[in-house]
């Protein structure tokens, strides 16, 4: 239910904020659940997870912004009388951003908790059919005419890309309730940013690959021709190019992430079957003398 509270919360965030503020604050999520994870589950990241998280945060921050560390433009940042016409204007969608953060740092820590004792498959498969059934119920005061399947009101092409989205959003709930039965739920939030760089870097190779597709068969004084035409036409080249502070934000971004995903390996707070590792992820020798193995051994003999 938080998951589909969030996932409400954070639609109407994105139909009222432009694209660049709600990423920006939507991607907050790994504070908001490292906060409640310390709060609910007793969860702290180390200091080196904790600046992982920070620097990847100010690489979305340059991938999202990246007119904001501009120095023309930074001044303009701090100015109250400008900023305080459009927090008036947009507090209720401000809300339903921190409100979406928090039902999904709340769906994290309650995935966690099931997937201690519940297999992920079961999990995802109750997921499934409690947001199936409040998304028809909402559907049926909303649009009504989305359930006259004998309507000629979809395409083949749409019926596939519904199940190849299917597939990939059940993918990605078994796979983050695989996560969270082993890593702490901060670490796990902080791997979104991934998403983030994955979805730039397709972006932009879909816009160059429309941008080439435009310019064939033209001489250099046709292109220049066909630049000055039109702003589309100039906001298309525009469109492809990177600039130095987005590139920045994704070395930030995979630098601080991969730095994360080797600190898990060795992270005392690792769940190995239900129960915290000390030894976390790093595999068990041959001559099975690690600290729990040893444990084992004593616990066996004095039985």
């Amino acid at each position: 239910m938080m998951s589909i509270l969030g996932y409400v919360c954070m639609l109407y965030t994105m139909d009222n904020l432009p694209e660049n503020v709600f990423l920006a604050i939507l991607m907050l999520l790994p504070f908001f659940v490292g906060a409640a994870a310390l709060t609910m589950e007793a969860e702290l990241l180390t200091k080196m997870q904790l600046a992982c998280v920070g620097t990847s945060y100010v690489g979305i921050l340059l991938l999202t912004n990246p007119q904001a560390f501009i120095k023309e433009n930074r001044a303009k940042l701090f100015i109250w009388d400008d900023v305080r016409p459009w927090l008036v204007d947009n507090w209720l969608t401000l809300l339903c951003a921190i409100a979406a953060n928090t039902f999904q740092a709340f769906n994290f820590i309650a995935a966690r908790r099931i997937s201690r004792t519940v297999h992920s498959c079961i999990e995802t498969m109750y997921i499934g059919i409690v947001s199936m059934l409040v998304y028809s119920i909402g559907l049926c005061f909303i649009k009504p005419s989305y359930f006259k399947f004998w309507a000629p009101q979809y395409t083949v092409e749409q019926l596939l890309y519904t199940v190849v989205t299917s597939l990939l959003y059940y993918a990605s709930q078994e796979s983050l309730s695989a996560a969270l039965a082993h890593l702490k739920s901060g670490a796990v939030a902080t791997f979104t940013y991934v998403s983030v760089l994955i979805t730039f870097l397709g972006y932009k190779f879909f816009k160059l690959v429309l941008y080439k597709k435009a310019l064939l068969g033209k001489s250099r004084d046709e292109i220049l021709l066909w630049l000055a035409e039109s702003d589309e036409n100039l906001d298309m080249l525009h469109d492809t190019e990177i600039k130095r502070e987005e590139i920045c934000g994704m070395a930030l971004i995979f630098i601080s992430v991969g730095i994360l995903f080797v600190s898990l390996r060795d992270d005392p707070e690792i769940v190995v079957n239900g129960k915290k590792s000390r030894e976390g992820l790093r595999p068990a020798h041959a001559d099975c003398e690690g600290p729990l193995c040893q444990k084992c051994k004593a616990k066996s003999k004095h039985e």
